[in-house]
């Protein structure tokens, strides 16, 4: 996901940073926002581009939320049906993030 409200940032990926010991942890680079749950139990997730099948989602604090199991919809603009691997599921519109 990129920044398209702030044009100077426009383009640029968008980062968390997890700490541990007062230096950062881990990378975590935004990869889309969840939609809903599908009847199946699956999450259904708007992602950007760089998120291929088998991928891991993260929440924003670092934890698994679930594994992509199949892309859908045009390559512009895909959809990940995802496997949770918790019983923490997010809620629409929560943002969902890869290692980066």
């Amino acid at each position: 996901m990129n920044h398209p409200a702030i044009p100077h940032l426009a383009g640029k990926p968008r980062y968390t940073y997890r700490w541990a010991g007062g230096r950062p942890h881990s990378v975590l680079q935004e990869a889309g926002a969840i939609l809903h749950q599908a009847k199946s139990g699956r999450l259904i997730v708007k992602v950007s581009k760089g998120v291929g099948v088998g991928s891991v989602l993260l929440d924003e604090r670092g934890r698994k939320l679930g594994r992509v199991v199949e892309l859908i919809g045009p390559v512009s603009s895909p959809y990940a049906s995802v496997a949770p691997v918790t019983s923490r599921l997010g809620r629409k519109g929560d943002r969902v993030f890869v290692q980066g």
